[in-house]
């Protein structure tokens, strides 16, 4: 319900600003992703950036999102299961 109601606000146009430990909601959600690690800023971009740096963000106890941990070495990194479904969809005919 809350993400809900956060993908209402941006939509009006609102700059909101979240915590959460669910990547995967953070990933599908945001247009920016903003790290700290005690209290300094490790990383702040678009979400494809900032989750494409697994040593980074391994390094300061963050976990990618698990299609993007399971993606890298795709052609194109996904944040989103969206984006990752048509990446992964030659695994299931026997390609790639």
């Amino acid at each position: 319900e809350i993400f809900r109601l956060v993908g209402q606000l941006h939509k009006a146009g609102k700059t909101i600003i979240m915590v959460d430990h669910n990547i995967e909601k953070i990933a599908e959600t945001v247009d920016k992703v903003l790290v700290l690690h005690e209290g300094e800023l490790v990383a702040y971009d678009d979400p494809h950036k900032v989750f494409a740096d697994k040593q980074n963000m391994n390094s300061h106890f963050v976990r990618l999102p698990q299609v993007t941990d399971a993606a890298l070495a795709l052609p194109a990194l996904p944040v989103t299961l969206d984006e990752a479904v048509p990446l992964f969809a030659p695994l299931g005919q026997g390609g790639v």
